[in-house]
């Protein structure tokens, strides 16, 4: 039978009766911790699969599985520029890094309503706030920090992003704190 995929709406839920709760806990444990030695590797990748097995008989299991699993383009894209900010990151590298064609990202990022280059600047401008607001940076060092080689120009993108020039954002910013 055909199981239908898991809606974006809906809250991805299986509830199954469990008829050893100790094996749960013991798997949530092990999954927390980080093994010192191969064996216990192998005892958290067993009680893993115990619990998964709980979930086999459940129809939606596997459409739950991959309703959890699939991440958007777009979030792979915005993991690898995070991963070094400042690198200069072209459409041709990410879409090697991700198994794919320059021109299958750019359609698929299309299909996603956004684009490489919006992901970018979204991507730096985001990290910019967290360098002015938490690392107390100036506005240069903050500009090479995301990768932009000129002051001027990471001070328009900034401004056309959010509307506001990087020290009028963290005045307003200062400002909301005081209130």
């Amino acid at each position: 039978t055909c199981v239908k995929p898991w809606s974006r709406l809906a809250t991805p839920v299986i509830a199954c009766h469990s008829r050893t709760p100790e094996v749960f806990r013991l798997a949530a444990n092990h999954s927390k911790q980080q093994p010192s030695k191969p064996c216990e590797a192998e005892l958290t990748r067993a009680l893993l699969f115990t619990v998964l097995s709980n979930f086999l008989e459940q129809s939606r299991f596997i459409a739950l599985l991959m309703y959890i699993l699939r991440s958007s383009v777009r979030d792979s894209v915005c993991r690898i520029i995070q991963s070094d900010i400042q690198h200069y990151w072209n459409l041709r590298i990410v879409a090697s890094s991700l198994c794919l064609s320059p021109s299958l990202l750019k359609k698929k990022l299309k299909n996603e309503n956004t684009s490489y280059s919006q992901i970018v600047t979204e991507c730096r401008m985001r990290y910019a706030v967290q360098m002015l607001l938490m690392d107390n940076k100036n506005i240069t060092q903050v500009a090479q920090l995301c990768g932009y080689s000129s002051t001027s120009y990471f001070i328009s993108v900034f401004k056309a992003f959010y509307g506001l020039t990087p020290l009028n954002y963290l005045a307003k910013q200062r400002q909301k704190v005081m209130w």
